[in-house]
This record gives structure tokens, C-alpha cells and sequence, in this order.
């Protein structure tokens, strides 16, 4: 769930990532949760995270985190809402996978995601969205276990904590 604040819209997407449940699309209207006619993400892919981008003007979905098999190719999508319905962005294949998690980075104005999955398969990278893809932000290594948005007011440039590494 995240604000559009273009819209001016709460935005929810449901969905349990299996072939036969698409991501349904909700919006708050202030009193009750509509669903607008055909505003829904394909399925077989979680959308989480979503976030709205200053950059672009509208809320941006990932679809990460694969859902149970078949694959239908929704994963490793990028989707922006423009208030009625989703739209694919095309991006390079470099997208976001496993335990991505989508934060917005104050210093630059741009969403940053962690790829932080915990398979050790996991591809772990920091992207940041430029508008038409996810590039690599850094090249430090990242938490392995998984990691967790905290906001940190007094350390901006540090949106991600993760537990201490054991010895």
C-alpha cells in the first residue's frame, strides 16, 4: 500500500503471487476501498514494494519475490500507476528480485531498493530508479539474513539497517 500523491490517492495491491491471482488494485476514496475496472497487475509475482516517485510524478510497483510455479514473466517488472490504471515500464533487465525492499533517499530525491533476499542464490544489490531503470547505487557489500526499511531522521543517507554480522 503507498500514497500517490499525484492523485491524491491511498493505492493497494493484493494478490498471493500464484498463476491465477493477479494483483487486484484498491484505492481509498476516503470512506470505502474501490476497485477501478481492469486496474490489475498479472499474476504470478508479489507487488511489494510500491512508492511513490517525486521524479516521475507517479507511484512505482516491483514485481518481485516470485510467487509458487508456474513463472508467467511478471517478476523482475517495474509498473507505474497513472491513477486509473498500471502501466509496464519497459526497463533493462537489470530489476529488482528476491526481499526487495523500496525506500525513497531524501539527499538525492530518488527511490532506492535493496535487493536484500535471503536465498543464497539471491542476487543482493542497492539500485536506485532513474526514471527508466534500476542501476547499481553501490558496489558495498550488502547484509546478508535480510534487512528492514527503519527511518532514520537523523541519518538520511542511511535507510537501511540490518542486524550485526556474526563472527
Amino acid at each position: 500500500m503507498a500514497w500517490d500523491a499525484a492523485a491524491h490517492q491511498m493505492v493497494l495491491v493484493t494478490g498471493s503471487g500464484v498463476i491465477s491471482d493477479p494483483g487486484a488494485t484498491w484505492v481509498w476514496d476516503g470512506t470505502h476501498w474501490n476497485h477501478p475496472v481492469g486496474a490489475e497487475l498479472p499474476a504470478g509475482a508479489f507487488y511489494s514494494p510500491m512508492r511513490f516517485d517525486p521524479v516521475t510524478d507517479s507511484l512505482i510497483a516491483v514485481a518481485c519475490c516470485v510467487g509458487p510455479p508456474p513463472a508467467t514473466g511478471a517478476l523482475n517488472s517495474t509498473w507505474r500507476w497513472d491513477g486509473a490504471d498500471w502501466i509496464l515500464l519497459p526497463t533493462p533487465s537489470r530489476s529488482p528480485v528476491e526481499g526487495t525492499t523500496m525506500a525513497l533517499d531524501p539527499i538525492t530525491n530518488r527511490l532506492v531498493l535493496c535487493s536484500c533476499g535471503v536465498s543464497p542464490t539471491s542476487q543482493h544489490a542497492l539500485l536506485a530508479w532513474n526514471g527508466t531503470g534500476w542501476p547499481a547505487r553501490s558496489s558495498a557489500p550488502l547484509p546478508l539474513g535480510g534487512a528492514a526499511e527503519v527511518p532514520d531522521p537523523d541519518h538520511p543517507l542511511r535507510p537501511l539497517k540490518a542486524p550485526p554480522a556474526r563472527h
